[in-house]
């Protein structure tokens, strides 16, 4: 197989991978979680098969790692706002706890 015809078939593959793992536009943040996961399966199975029949990485491994690591950094950043909202609603928690607290120990001083 000449290289032109290699890198034709390699850039249709992630063509079609990147089209296959496009998410809706209106998706919930878990489905867009999980397409972005597959993406980066898919992605990193791509960069792993180019890798295995040549020694040297090209132009288009290039673009296929910048893609994998722009979707790693779309989950982190998923995860760090989850973890920001989960935070705001512990701290939210706390609150409510430490307010319950103050109630039960004024309600117990007023009884005595």
């Amino acid at each position: 197989m000449t290289q032109e015809i290699d890198i034709a078939s390699r850039l249709d593959r992630l063509e079609r991978l990147l089209d296959e793992c496009r998410a809706p536009v209106a998706a919930e943040p878990s489905a867009l979680l999980n397409i972005t996961l597959l993406r980066i399966q898919r992605l990193t199975t791509e960069v792993q098969s180019s890798l295995e029949h040549r020694h040297l990485a090209d132009d288009l491994d290039s673009v296929t790692v910048r893609l994998l690591l722009e979707n790693y950094g779309a989950v982190v950043r998923q995860m760090r706002a989850s973890v920001t909202d989960a935070g705001r609603r512990l701290t939210a928690a706390a609150a409510v706890i430490v307010d319950g607290k103050g109630l039960v120990r004024e309600e117990r001083k007023r009884r005595k």
